[in-house]
């Protein structure tokens, strides 16, 4: 561990220490009285807040530093901050103060609202209609490190962590009366006295005015934002399950009335007829898929053959029409209703046929020669 990384946990130990001791002596503050029995709550001072202020801002640098320790650049910079804030608390208890209030006092709504685009887009300049560059404000976690690089990094749920850091810090500088949300006097003072300089003094001064509209439905807002978040997970699921139910729809399905539909045709008769005349043995290649493929393209001669079973179907269907007086046409629209039940399932029995290179012309000379 290098003599840096020694000072800051020492520094952050040191801190922790100070805060646990404010605690300590918040409790001792509330006083129970003999004679009415009422409990009386003593605040903190400013300069009690001050401490607590500035051990939850160093631990929120030091969160800033855990997730990015692995990061070659944000890590130094971050570690930079750390030191370089500890340093000024050396000489000015409100160092810690400061910073936070400049560069995030004055953007609070976004804070609480967890807008980090609003930080992500920052830019450090802009031209003006007169031709003149004019610098803008870059939130920053210490005097080095760009809040937009540390947001730009994370995922939603982090962004989301750190963001609630702040406002918490916040919160220690608010009091509530009567239901109204306000800042101690002491901290609108110290904005006064330290920030009127400020380009931001103004935006500063609305976030005070307006603080108990801003935070006084944050617990709504996140519970809102919740049920939101809750809502859209459910639609997203939701919306899963019917895309999901569309593909099974558009697979191929035939069905039992599809089935029952077609097997009163002539032409299933016929089929019924043809496959009880042949026996199955009797054409081994029926067995084998490859060579059932093969011959469907280099048809052999033979009577155990493909070219032999073809034979033998176009005699049945000559002597089919011969025998029941059925002609072309009544064939023809049985046939096409059928393949318009099964365009329906999604199978195309043309393409199957052609994909199986599958001899439409011989097919056809069933018909010519039944006649």
């Amino acid at each position: 561990m290098s003599a840096f990384e020694d000072d800051l946990d020492q520094k952050l130990e040191q801190c922790l220490e100070e805060m646990n001791e404010n605690e300590k002596n918040q409790k001792n503050k509330k006083i129970s009285s003999d004679e009415n029995d009422d409990e009386e709550v003593l605040e903190l001072t400013f300069e009690q807040l001050i401490s607590a202020i500035n051990t939850k801002y160093l631990d929120y640098m030091k969160r800033c530093l855990t997730i990015f320790e692995n990061h070659e650049t944000l890590s130094k910079s971050i570690k930079h901050d750390i030191q370089y804030l500890n340093n000024k608390l050396e000489t000015n208890h409100y160092a810690c103060l400061i910073t936070l209030s400049d560069n995030y006092l004055y953007c609070f709504e976004q804070i609480k609202d967890r807008n980090s685009d609003f930080f992500i887009y920052q830019k450090e300049q802009q031209i003006t209609k007169s031709g003149k560059v004019k610098k803008n404000k870059i939130t920053k976690i210490g005097n080095k490190t760009p809040l937009k690089l540390i947001l730009d990094n994370i995922k939603n749920e982090t962004i989301n962590e750190l963001f609630g850091m702040i406002v918490d810090i916040f919160k220690l500088l608010i009091y509530e009366d009567d239901n109204i949300f306000s800042f101690h006097d002491n901290y609108i003072e110290f904005i006064n006295e330290n920030f009127q300089n400020n380009k931001n003094y103004n935006k500063m001064n609305i976030v005070i005015e307006n603080i108990d509209s801003l935070i006084g439905n944050l617990d709504n807002e996140r519970l809102e934002a919740e049920e939101y978040e809750k809502e859209m997970e459910a639609k997203n699921e939701n919306s899963k399950n019917k895309t999901k139910n569309k593909k099974n729809k558009n697979e191929p399905n035939i069905g039992a009335d599809f089935i029952k539909g077609i097997e009163d045709t002539k032409i299933a008769q016929m089929a019924k007829s043809i496959s009880e005349k042949i026996n199955l043995e009797d054409y081994p290649i029926l067995s084998d898929p490859t060579k059932l493929l093969s011959s469907l393209t280099n048809p052999e001669e033979g009577l155990s053959s493909i070219g032999g079973l073809m034979d033998i179907v176009m005699k049945e269907v000559q002597g089919a029409f011969k025998n029941s007086g059925s002609n072309e046409n009544d064939l023809v629209n049985e046939a096409q209703n059928i393949m318009g039940k099964l365009s329906g399932t999604g199978l195309d029995p043309i393409n199957l046929m052609k994909n199986m290179n599958f001899d439409m012309d011989k097919f056809a000379d069933i018909f010519s020669k039944g006649k």
